[in-house]
């Protein structure tokens, strides 16, 4: 049995629906794009790490020259798109999504900040019932 890779599967169904997803912040910066980043997995019923709460970070960053109108739509689109995540993918069963925190947090790392709105989601999920038998 292996715990479903959070990170992993909520990049692909992102990308699936055209965002730019990163797992670290890209060389180019000039488009705008979503890095998730996983903070932390709680088993949560079955056999240990069978069906798994994860609590993922998405940064949802302006482009070069978007500003905060641009963080805010793109984290607004992102939002949109999670609530039809549940069900089966390649990664795992989704059984719910939940957006518990969204945050306008410009990134002083940048010169100027860089627009970002942080998206705070709980995932809950299973591995696909072969990788169970495996």
């Amino acid at each position: 049995m292996r715990v479903v890779d959070a990170e992993k599967l909520l990049a692909f169904y992102l990308r699936e629906h055209g965002f730019r997803v990163v797992g670290t912040t890209p060389s180019d910066r000039d488009t705008a794009w979503v890095r998730v980043i996983q903070i932390a997995a709680a088993n949560i019923a079955g056999p240990p790490d069978y069906f798994t709460r994860s609590l993922l970070q998405l940064d949802c960053y302006a482009g070069k020259s978007g500003g905060q109108p641009e963080a805010i739509n793109l984290a607004l689109a992102v939002r949109e798109v999670l609530w039809p995540l549940v069900g089966t993918r390649a990664q795992g069963v989704v059984s719910a999504t939940l957006i518990t925190n969204q945050t306008r947090l410009p990134d002083p790392d940048f010169e100027p900040a860089r627009e970002r709105v942080v998206l705070t989601v709980e995932l809950y999920a299973h591995p696909l019932p072969e990788a169970v038998a495996a």
